[in-house]
């Protein structure tokens, strides 16, 4: 990652959490940081910018992913195989220097499974820009938002 990429991800962390922050944001589940997959490359921002938080806040990594399964499938039956999908998210886990727990959850809606998959308020970190259009990534960090959860967005 260049220099660049990593201040600029530092100065969005910076604007939710103290640079020398030692505690989690009131009212959000302490010792854990939540990565939703948003993508592959914005992912691997989330992951790194939440593993320098976690080290100084000491905190585990949760990369949270939500595969969707359509309707004429069963939804335990995903069209995209679970070993290849768990071995590609354990590989983007591996390429961060923390140890970061892979979930994986099938859902026909990602927004429906949040509450179960996120759980309590928590903080969540996601690969994107939070944008004025609503768009899937937008959508998925209001529905957090609104759940009580605080959300930080990583540009890569």
């Amino acid at each position: 990652m260049s220099n660049l990429a990593a201040t600029t991800a530092d100065d969005q962390l910076r604007k939710v959490i103290s640079p020398r922050a030692e505690c989690f944001p009131d009212g959000v589940q302490q010792g854990e940081i939540k990565v939703l997959f948003t993508g592959e490359a914005e992912t691997r921002a989330a992951l790194e910018s939440a593993a320098r938080l976690a080290g100084r806040m000491n905190a585990r990594v949760s990369l949270v992913v939500l595969q969707t399964v359509p309707r004429p499938l069963e939804p335990e039956h995903s069209p995209v195989s679970i070993e290849f999908l768990r071995e590609r998210m354990r590989d983007l886990a591996a390429s961060v220097d923390a140890e970061v727990e892979v979930q994986i959850y099938l859902c026909r809606d990602k927004v429906e499974v949040l509450p179960r998959a996120v759980g309590i308020p928590s903080l969540v970190v996601m690969g994107g820009r939070k944008s004025w259009w609503l768009d899937r990534k937008t959508r998925l960090g209001q529905a957090l938002e609104r759940l009580g959860h605080r959300v930080i967005y990583i540009e890569r």
